[in-house]
């Protein structure tokens, strides 16, 4: 890597560090949706054009997004959020079995419908971050 891209690196690493320490509660969720749906995008990406080095890009990206799906899930708050929160643990137990399953068989069939899901989710969370004024 260049020094410029070593720079360039280390300030994108600076700004989203910023951004991440003075975010709100509904900000870093929408953050972590965010990230989510920009992995399974590279890894279905990935996945379709198989070139050299592209299947362990995939790789990297479906567990990152595992990872993050995971990250929800343990957030929720089970004894505060009642059905709501029973409700997005089903939904985020499909999302990661799907991811699992996807890095498993190298299949992108299922990334469509999981990035729904979690668009859809996103979307949800937008809407509440407005009208709460987060």
């Amino acid at each position: 890597m260049t020094s410029l891209a070593v720079s360039y690196q280390a300030a994108g690493d600076a700004y989203q560090s910023q951004a991440v320490g003075t975010a709100g509660p509904l900000q870093l969720v929408l953050m972590l949706y965010d990230r989510a749906l920009a992995a399974i995008a590279r890894s279905e990406w990935a996945l379709k054009n198989k070139e050299l080095g592209s299947i362990e890009l995939a790789h990297q990206e479906l567990t990152r997004a595992q990872d993050i799906v995971t990250e929800l899930m343990l957030s929720l708050d089970h004894d505060q959020g009642g059905e709501i929160s029973t409700s997005l643990n089903a939904i985020y137990q499909f999302c990661l079995d799907q991811l699992t399953q996807t890095n498993l068989s190298k299949d992108p069939a299922a990334l469509p419908f999981v990035a729904k899901s979690l668009t859809d989710l996103r979307e949800a969370w937008a809407h509440i971050a407005a009208e709460t004024g987060e």
